[in-house]
């Protein structure tokens, strides 16, 4: 009997990938739970309630209810909208699942991608489109094959035609208007340079981003839509589709941007026929139609090519020398016009008197809306390399990396010898517990903060002064060799048709040792300066088992890795002492050798009073084997007793307790203080089973978690408040001079941060950070990138005024230099949430700043840290009340709900549960909320009112010291306290 039409609207939904099993699973039990029985076996009652949850859109529930053929996906971007256009090749807006950026996909026509002049062209106007960045123009980034459709990978760019706008407001005041247009003509110079003619210039292909909320409309950002976003992508001649009546009328008020000498046959666009364009461009906007245009194509083309273009009359307001100009770029001559886009933007500055300042204005600010600058780049791996064919044939396009120039030699070509500054710490084997915290401590943290240091925090605090913030992007440098990308290529010949669209079955190799290459890296145009630097390893992110809840503190270890590494091995021995004390501890818990480690995961939280206290798990290489008898037990672990926790057996030492979970294939091996592994065993028996993050974390290390790639040699998460606060104590000796300037930097709204390191044919470094709404990603990289661009200076003034020992004097003042090569390759960018910053470094990088950084610590007691003016991101309890969020759930209770706006905002929220009980109102009380981009207290009001609809609840902001709080609590309680509520 087949399913009715509900059930198979449900399976339908189950089978696409569209969600998950559990989130299915959670999305139909809310759906039966919570919608009346009437709208139960209504697909479109259905379709809309999914719609409304947020968890697919109308153009997916509208294919899924019709059950229409066609993919959701290509590879890893989650298609939800089709959008309307002209022209062969289907325009997608979508989402890059791993990263959650939004953007563009044109999807292009498989058959016409088998002409290989069509193909030829498609590689030749996408190279020259990604090499146009001209902040006024959308981006191109990318060309891309998966399931074997071939697409483009281009901006989201939302925004509304600028044509409606004139509709609506009428034109734009001269000198606006001139600007635009200048702009306009350097972006379109800048695609000339890079052999690309626009060649579909029109008022619709003008777009306005939204302005700032309660800013007028006109402040917002306009862009000019490029190569694939206007015109057919498959054309070979790039000219208007002219030759027949029915091309034309389809042409509507784009004829009046036609040039003349368009209408001859095969006469193809040029920078010319762009330039007069540009000029209709600039007539529309200044009187707010396009010239020519009555509304009949075919009399529009005539009449521009038989009489020319009507000049702009005195009437409309325009300044005469502004109307002189236009009629000089819209004159039928192609001769006779300025004969390149950057002559009439010179022309128009001229004229208008616009500075290099006016014209630049918006190349550098920050102000694309929030969509916008979550569409801004395409992440590494996004896609799969084409095909042997043209689609790799562009060294430093489309690809591969162009060929590196020669770089200046590494700075700090000193070897690592043994005991490093951090050795200062004692050496000497003590109990289990407390010395395996403090040594596995030692084995990276000191590096990483001495890194951390360096790079985020001394600059902000060593010789501040005005000046030149230096290009940190390293455009003049590409990244050295990365695994799996070959460090130079030559053009092969373009593929045949026969081949253009299928796979080759023969891997790349590396042209210099004819050695296969596996890419690593899947996205095609690689060296855009704009984006964070491709990731050498591509693993998903850390699963976080065996994590106890609350950890504020992570360390993600791979000692095995590290040790096959050249550069892995001098890192480690570059820590000195502590590092050697802290790796015999770890093996000899495990009873393998360190190499025999293949993952290690230390964590740490608060304890009692100003303790801390930590858990480790240890995962040993297959076919070793973890303590199993008694003897071994003894020898390893020292005296202990049997225990069981929760039905899991348990070994209980003095200090510590060990778990070898029977799930592990006897290669696990837990170790932590009994409460804290009991709570671990509680956490891992509640999550057991469930795919991804094994534990749970706040909203926004959670995020963070998801930026992370489980595969690198060593990363350090988590949450910098805790370090500088609870988490004081680990930063002993030199690194204690961090705590306050640390503090100072990051403030009270970087909540979540990480940073990684893995070691290879280069060292590859890499900063996260979550942002939030006061300071979003997009903002946030920028503003860590400029602070390591004054790093190298700034780090010169502080070592030149340290008198280093002698030991290591020499590494002490190459620092700075160091700093520079750093520097010069950094790259940074918003993935989402997150601003990422990352770098790849010369192979013998890592120890040599780290032993570097760590020597300029601990020999600067007698050289100043300044303290910042403020710090890098704060803003208090009422600020951060006007922050906007959403938020939508089908049934929470009170208590959850105001938890998650806590973490949203990062406020501590607290419910005063005595005073609710007083009145009889209970904290467990559930209610639904659909709550979208409100500012936080309005959406906390509501809840409020939810929870109570009597109106009894209110907020009060508590002040203790320095620290800011909300209570949640009613009216009478607030009055009887002396309190105001609010509301």
């Amino acid at each position: 009997m087949p399913a009715s039409a509900h059930e198979a609207f449900w399976n339908r939904l189950s089978r696409s990938g569209l969600v998950d099993a559990e989130t299915f699973a959670a999305l139909r039990h809310a759906h039966d739970a919570t919608v009346p029985s009437a709208d139960l076996e209504n697909v479109p009652a259905i379709a809309q309630w999914l719609v409304r949850q947020g968890t697919l859109t109308r153009w997916q529930v509208r294919r899924l209810a019709a059950d229409e053929p066609g993919p959701l996906f290509l590879g890893d971007y989650r298609l939800l909208d089709r959008r309307d256009r002209r022209g062969d090749g289907l325009l997608f807006s979508a989402r890059y699942d791993p990263s959650g950026r939004f953007v563009s996909l044109m999807l292009l026509n498989a058959r016409l991608c088998r002409n290989v002049e069509v193909w030829t062209e498609i590689v030749r106007k996408t190279t020259a489109a990604h090499r146009a960045t001209h902040p006024l123009l959308t981006r191109t980034w990318a060309l891309e094959q998966a399931a074997g459709s071939r697409f483009i990978v281009c901006e989201a760019a939302p925004g509304r035609p600028v044509a409606d706008e004139l509709q609506r407001l009428g034109p734009l005041p001269p000198r606006d208007a001139a600007l635009v247009v200048a702009r306009a003509c350097r972006a379109v110079a800048q695609l000339h340079a890079a052999g690309g003619v626009h060649g579909a210039i029109s008022l619709d292909a003008l777009i306005r981003e939204p302005a700032p909320r309660g800013a007028d409309e006109r402040t917002g950002r306009v862009r000019l839509l490029q190569y694939p976003l206007v015109g057919d992508p498959h054309t070979v001649v790039l000219r208007p589709a002219i030759g027949t009546d029915e091309e034309i009328a389809a042409l509507g008020s784009r004829a009046a941007f036609v040039a003349p000498e368009l209408l001859l046959p095969d006469q193809p666009c040029d920078p010319r026929s762009d330039v007069y364009a540009l000029g209709c461009l600039l007539h529309t906007l200044l009187v707010g139609r396009p010239p020519g245009w009555n509304g009949d194509p075919q009399e529009t083309l005539k009449k521009a090519a038989f009489s020319g273009l009507e000049p702009i009359t005195a009437e409309s307001g325009v300044p005469p020398e502004i109307a002189t100009l236009v009629s000089y770029m819209t004159t039928r001559d192609p001769e006779a016009r300025y004969q390149t886009a950057a002559d009439a933007a010179d022309a128009i500055a001229a004229c208008c008197g616009l500075t290099p300042d006016e014209e630049a204005a918006e190349d550098h600010d920050s102000g694309p809306s929030a969509a916008a600058a979550a569409a801004h780049a395409v992440p590494d791996g996004a896609g799969e390399a084409l095909p042997g064919g043209a689609g790799q044939a562009l060294p430093g396009e489309i690809g591969v990396p162009a060929p590196e120039p020669e770089k200046p030699g590494w700075p700090g070509a000193v070897e690592a010898r043994g005991g490093g500054a951090a050795g200062g710490a004692g050496t000497s084997r003590r109990r289990i517990g407390r010395s395996l915290q403090r040594q596995i401590v030692a084995v990276t943290l000191p590096a990483l903060l001495a890194l951390v240091a360096f790079a985020f925090v001394v600059p902000q605090f060593i010789g501040r002064r005005d000046r030149d913030v230096r290009d940190v992007a390293g455009r003049d440098r590409p990244p050295p060799k990365r695994q799996g990308v070959p460090a130079d290529s030559e053009t092969p010949p373009v593929a045949s048709p026969a081949d253009a669209g299928q796979p080759n079955d023969a891997p790349p190799r590396d042209r210099a040792t004819n050695d296969t290459v596996q890419p690593a890296a899947r996205q095609i145009v690689v060296d855009d300066q704009s984006l964070p630097w491709a990731s050498p390893t591509s693993g998903p992110p850390p699963t976080l088992a065996y994590l106890p809840p609350g950890a504020d503190l992570v360390l993600l270890v791979r000692p095995a890795e590290i040790d096959a590494a050249a550069e892995g091995r001098l890192f480690v021995k570059s820590l000195g002492p502590a590092a050697e004390a802290g790796i015999a501890s770890a093996a000899a818990v495990c009873g393998v050798p360190w190499d025999a480690i293949e993952s290690l995961q230390a964590a740490w939280q608060p304890g009692q009073g100003d303790d801390v206290v930590g858990s480790y798990a240890f995962r040993i290489a297959a076919g070793r084997s973890l303590p199993a008898d008694e003897a071994a037990r003894a020898a390893a672990w020292g005296r202990t007793e049997p225990l069981t926790i929760d039905g899991e057996n348990v070994f209980k030492g003095p200090r510590l307790c060990f778990w070898i979970p029977a799930v592990g294939e006897s290669r696990t091996l837990v170790a932590a203080p009994e409460p804290l592994l009991r709570a671990i065993i509680g956490e891992w028996q509640a999550n057991r089973g469930v795919s991804g993050l094994a534990v749970s974390l706040p909203r926004d290390t959670e995020t963070l978690v998801g930026m992370l790639d489980a595969s690198r040699h060593v990363t350090l998460l988590g949450s910098p408040h805790y370090l500088v606060h609870d988490g004081r104590g680990m930063l002993a000796g030199p690194l204690a001079r961090l705590v306050t300037p640390l503090a100072m930097f990051f403030g009270d709204a970087v909540r979540a941060a990480a940073l990684s390191l893995h070691f290879g044919d280069a060292v590859y470094v890499e900063f996260d950070a979550v942002a939030t709404a006061e300071r979003p990603a997009v903002k946030l990289a920028p503003q860590f990138a400029a602070a390591l661009g004054r790093m190298p200076d700034d780090v010169e003034q502080y070592c030149a005024a340290l008198d280093p020992d002698p030991y290591g004097r020499t590494l002490v003042l190459r620092l700075p230099a160091m700093l520079r090569v750093l520097a010069a390759n950094l790259r940074s960018g918003a993935e989402g949430r997150g601003a990422v910053i990352n770098a790849y470094l010369p192979p013998r990088a890592a120890h040599n700043l780290a032993l570097a950084a760590e020597l300029a610590l601990a020999q600067g007691d007698a050289v100043a840290m300044p303290q910042p003016a403020e710090p890098v991101m704060a803003a208090g309890v009422a600020a951060r009340l006007r922050n906007r969020m959403s938020l939508v759930f089908a049934k929470e209770t009170l208590e959850k709900s105001i938890q998650m706006v806590a973490e949203e905002i990062g406020v501590p929220i607290e419910i005063r549960g005595p005073d609710l009980q007083l009145e009889g109102i209970t904290k467990n009380q559930s209610f639904a909320l659909e709550e979208r981009d409100r500012p936080a207290e309005a959406i906390l009001l509501t809840i409020l009112a939810k929870a109570d609809p009597a109106g009894r609840l209110v907020y009060v902001i508590r002040r203790e010291g320095d620290v800011e709080s909300v209570e949640i609590t009613t009216k009478a309680a607030a009055a009887n306290r002396g309190e105001k509520g609010i509301p």
